[in-house]
């Protein structure tokens, strides 16, 4: 009689060996799956933390060219010109992080506009204080 259980048991092994190697499978499988998900989840943070960043900055930038333009002087046209082209690139770029359209390599590209920009506002609020500087040396003179 020993010898009908003998192949049984066998055949039992093979399937406990199976199912347990199944299992250690899906164990695996969803280790992998939440280790991608919590890095994922990592990268969307960061993603929307840099998108909230970059907002700023284009505000920022934004209020900079209104204070700019409160000191009501009258501006040649070449800055007359970079400062709507600066107005174009912040409008782009707000409609752009309003719409959540960035991704990753498109926020870099973002991220160097807003440099370009901030450079930009820097050299021009030098030019706007140089020539602010001027006009009462101009005035003295009977020029302006």
């Amino acid at each position: 009689m020993s010898d009908k259980s003998d192949p049984v048991n066998k055949g039992d092994r093979n399937k406990i060996y199976f199912l347990v190697v199944v299992i250690v499978a899906l164990l695996g499988t969803n280790a992998y799956l939440f280790i991608k998900d919590k890095k994922e989840n990592e990268r969307f943070v960061t993603v929307s933390t840099e998108k909230d960043r970059l907002r700023l900055e284009v505000e920022k930038i934004e209020i900079e060219l209104d204070k700019v333009n409160a000191l009501n002087l009258t501006l040649s046209e070449k800055l007359i010109k970079e400062q709507e082209l600066a107005r174009g690139k912040i409008a782009d770029l707000k409609a752009a992080l309003q719409n959540g359209e960035l991704t990753q390599e498109q926020l870099v590209v973002a991220q160097k506009e807003v440099r370009e920009l901030r450079e930009f506002v820097k050299i021009y609020n030098e030019d706007i204080l140089r020539l602010k500087k001027k006009i009462p040396f101009l005035k003295a003179r009977g020029i302006v």
